[in-house]
């Protein structure tokens, strides 16, 4: 098990809980789309809004996750590794699956980081692949509350 880095602890204490939160869009050119919206829950019960996807068609409560994770975790994702390209299956190799590298210079996505290249984190090939990532950054996510449109977890060092 790998040890939880300086910010997946500094995420913990400063968000012990998460919230995601279902709602329908009213706008003009959005009407009728779905929204999850993704709030981190302060020890004081303050929620921030973190991250926010809408449409449908792929997993959204994945993407809102990786697209908090994307900006608070982005030198310990440095770190770890891509599987673009690779042919087995996500759970048997030590890459991760919806983690990537853009380089911008040839304009492709890498296996690894280097000085230049973004991180990007694509949330919506699944939650459970953006948990797998939180897995190797030392924290851990467990499902303590859900209802008809709010699903509440909290967020934990991994072994704690």
């Amino acid at each position: 098990m790998r040890k939880p880095t300086k910010q997946a602890r500094l995420a913990v204490e400063q968000f012990p809980a998460l919230r995601f939160a279902w709602s329908t869009s009213r706008a003009r050119d959005t009407y009728g789309y779905n929204i999850c919206t993704l709030y981190l829950v302060r020890p004081s019960g303050h929620e921030v809004r973190a991250a926010r996807c809408n449409g449908g068609g792929y997993d959204m409560q994945g993407t809102a996750l990786g697209n908090w994770m994307q900006d608070f975790f982005k030198d310990d994702l440095k770190k770890l590794s891509s599987d673009i390209g690779s042919n087995t299956p996500w759970n048997t190799r030590g890459a991760f699956y919806g983690l990537s590298f853009w380089d911008p210079t040839r304009r492709k996505y890498r296996k690894a980081w280097r000085p230049g290249y973004s991180v990007y984190l694509d949330g919506g090939c699944g939650f459970n692949c953006m948990e797998h990532i939180l897995n190797a950054l030392g924290l851990s996510l467990h499902c303590i509350a859900r209802n008809g449109k709010n699903t509440l977890y909290t967020l934990n060092l991994k072994g704690a």
